[in-house]
């Protein structure tokens, strides 16, 4: 309902009207004329045609006002122009609210997310209406929000919230809190903000690998060993190693399953690969590492790049050394031969035997020369011929029977036959055996008789590590 106060002056009118209603403030100018512009101003401000068609201005200038608020009354001058001369029109408008509790109209609250990515933005909006005019609080997450604090990306208006260029940190639940004397209402939006995807990356050239990886090693057996692989690609590429596979070696390895396939006409097998790393030049960098390498480690390593564009690939050799052979303890480096080799036979049994027909005549030597210093004669008759044939396993049995001739053929003067018969009968009591054990060690024992029950008890043994 409008109505006008006819105490006003023609150019000055009072409009009264109820909320909620329309209002039709005239410009009356005099005869409409196609020539007459017409203007608008509220409180000294241009008024503003909306494109919802609340406010707008008819043909003949009058203006016209639909759902009227309360902060739609003010002071408002129409002046129009007609050619040279300008005429004012002053309409004050008065807009009667009841008293109500806050209220939202033309909203309907979100019961979804709102879901958006990093960088884009997000309006939150709670219209609402009350007399007195209500206020409205922010929060986030339950946590005041103070509107005086917020940054350059975020747009802040009485009714509604603008959050710009967002990140993920702004994701949570935001509340509008509207309220006055006579009551209250809000509204909550659930924002989750996403990363945002990169664009699939398409390759125009296939892979680029370093000139420098991977490199030829020679590494020390039992020892790690570690290849790289630097690969440029526009976009990730596969990087996997392989290793050369001789022919000898293809049906044991098909028939355990391994992955076998051809580069260049020749046969490679698959190896597991490591996580391929992006580098901060935009390189890809993958590594393969053997933790304890042995000689069959030994051979030809390919990295291989792929992408959609093709493949590329550089290739290194892996040298393992050979296992070092420990050597016994006086033995010279051209006497060690490898266990489980027949040659291995050949020199220890010989060095053994020299060893103990050494030790033998050194015993012999020294009991010679003790004889002479204590000048102590041993009767002819103690001698006995059975006291050599228990020696029969010694290394000395090979010189018997020349030296028993040699006594009975009286090729010894009577002093010189009582010396050697001494000597012999000492070899006599002295027994050897050689054994050769599984490990390739040749042990030899060497025992001396200690009393007339022929035990031998005081030994010794000697053991040649080969």
């Amino acid at each position: 309902m409008m109505y006008k106060d006819s105490t006003n002056k023609s150019s000055d009118l009072r409009l009264v009207v109820v909320a909620n209603s329309v209002a039709i403030l005239p410009c009356e100018s005099g005869e409409p004329s196609a020539d007459v512009t017409y203007n608008w101003s509220k409180d000294n401000l241009p008024v503003v045609t909306r494109n919802d068609g609340r406010i707008k201005t008819s043909d003949e200038g009058h203006l016209i006002l639909k759902d009227t608020r309360e902060e739609d009354s003010g002071v408002y001058i129409c002046k129009t122009t007609d050619k040279e001369e300008v005429d004012e029109v002053n309409v004050t408008l008065i807009v009667l609210v009841s008293e109500s509790a806050p209220y939202f109209y033309n909203f309907t609250e979100p019961n979804a997310t709102i879901q958006r990515t990093e960088g884009s933005s997000v309006l939150f909006q709670c219209p609402v209406r009350g007399h007195p005019a209500p206020g409205i609080t922010w929060l986030k997450n339950g946590i005041h929000i103070d509107t005086s604090e917020l940054d350059s990306t975020t747009e802040y208006m009485k009714w509604s919230i603008t959050l710009n260029d967002l990140k993920v940190t702004d994701s949570g639940n935001y509340t509008c809190f509207v309220a006055n004397k006579l009551g209250s209402v809000n509204a909550t939006f659930d924002l989750l903000v996403t990363k945002k995807e990169k664009p699939p990356m398409i390759n125009s050239t296939r892979p680029d690998l370093s000139v420098f990886h991977p490199l030829n090693t020679t590494v020390k057996y039992g020892s790690s060993a570690t290849f790289q692989c630097r690969v440029r690609s526009e976009a990730p590429p596969n990087i996997q190693w392989l290793k050369k596979v001789e022919d000898y070696e293809l049906p044991k390895l098909q028939k355990q399953h391994h992955d076998i396939i051809k580069v260049q006409g020749e046969n490679y097998r698959v190896l597991q690969s490591s996580e391929v790393v992006e580098r901060s030049d935009g390189s890809f960098l993958n590594k393969l590492t053997i933790p304890e390498v042995f000689e069959a480690d030994s051979g030809k390593y390919i990295c291989l790049g792929a992408n959609s564009m093709g493949y590329s690939f550089r290739s290194a050799y892996l040298t393992v050394l050979p296992r070092p052979r420990a050597l016994p303890l006086g033995w010279s480096r051209s006497v060690a031969v490898h266990p489980g080799y027949p040659g291995s036979l050949l020199v220890a049994i010989p060095i053994t035997l020299g060893v103990v027909v050494g030790v033998m005549v050194a015993l012999v030597v020294l009991c010679h020369r003790r004889r002479l210093d204590n000048s102590v004669p041993l009767p002819a008759s103690g001698y006995r011929k059975e006291d050599q044939k228990r020696a029969s396993r010694t290394a000395t049995t090979a010189f018997d029977n020349f030296k028993d001739d040699s006594i009975d053929n009286g090729l010894y003067s009577g002093d010189e036959a009582e010396d050697f018969k001494e000597e012999q009968a000492f070899l006599s009591r002295m027994q050897s055996e050689v054994e050769l054990e599984s490990s390739g060690s040749v042990v030899t024992k060497i025992c001396m008789e200690q009393n007339a029950s022929n035990n031998y008890d005081s030994c010794f043994i000697m053991r040649n590590e080969v």
